[in-house]
């Protein structure tokens, strides 16, 4: 829905171009925009500000081949060229995801906020109502929370992954451990899924990392 000329003058930064251009360009390559005045850097690269975290491309993989080697919809997708999990379909923050309904063998990593409850109750809304067969979480394992012990604990399958996760390209592990949250599905869906993930772990892949055994590390965990 964007012209050559237009695509053009985003690339070499050429004034004048409408925003909504640029956010359908954003969104066609998965990127998300963040508004800074000119000459300072944003906030968003921070890494204690990301609510974002791109999934690592081994476990997607992983699960996607336990559930026939796609999955109908990436629910919080950061854009099909961006995304590592195969998907038919991807709904992007334009898209909005927790407005639209859920269809089919989902996946979901939503950000990681104050709006994480949002997510997990519209995947058990969508589960029980019948529109999604089953939806896969890939969630941080905060089980002290109200959405964990709301929509979580006793409502689905779930699978606590060994070590901290690298997301993304990142080449350092993440500060909190991960879990798989699994909504609907049958017991040999769960079995199909806690095999994909020990053959995962068991490969110790570039998507997993051991935490840090130092005594602060500790105590912050």
């Amino acid at each position: 829905g964007i012209s050559a000329p237009t695509i053009a003058a985003i690339e070499s930064g050429k004034p004048g171009v409408h925003l909504a251009a640029v956010e359908r360009f954003a969104a066609a390559l998965g990127a998300a925009l963040t508004l800074a005045p000119k000459g300072t850097a944003p906030l968003w690269y921070a890494t204690s500000g990301l609510d974002y975290w791109t999934t690592p491309p081994d476990l997607a993989e992983a699960l996607a081949e336990a559930v026939g080697g796609s999955f109908d919809l990436d629910a919080a997708s950061p854009g099909p060229l961006a995304s590592p999990v195969p998907a038919r379909r991807h709904y992007t923050m334009a898209i909005n995801g927790l407005a639209q309904p859920w269809q089919g063998v989902v996946f979901l990593n939503p950000p990681y906020g104050r709006g994480m409850a949002s997510w997990t109750g519209k995947a058990c809304h969508e589960v029980n109502e019948g529109r999604a067969r089953m939806v896969i979480a890939l969630l941080p394992s905060n089980t002290d929370t109200a959405y964990w012990h709301d929509h979580v604990e006793g409502a689905a399958y779930r699978r606590f992954l060994r070590g901290r996760l690298k997301f993304g390209n990142s080449e350092s592990g993440a500060t909190f451990g991960s879990v798989i949250v699994v909504w609907g599905g049958q017991p040999d869906d769960h079995q199909r899924i806690d095999a994909a993930l020990s053959a995962w772990e068991g490969s110790r892949g570039q998507g997993l990392s051991r935490p840090s055994q130092t005594k602060n590390e500790s105590q912050r965990t």
